[in-house]
């Protein structure tokens, strides 16, 4: 069951999966960066690569 999907700000999207308690983020920015980023929410940040 996929929640949302939406573009959060110009070349980042990402879809929000409740049930399974997943976000999946598309971007051209770094794995790094946006795992940085993540990490401030407090919660386990996994990256699971690309597609």
């Amino acid at each position: 069951m996929l929640l949302c999907s939406h573009s959060v700000s110009p070349g980042i999207e990402h879809s929000i999966d409740l049930p399974n308690k997943t976000v999946t983020v598309i971007t051209d920015l770094g794995a790094d960066a946006v795992l940085e980023s993540l990490k401030k929410i407090g919660k386990e940040v996994k990256y699971l690569g690309g597609k």
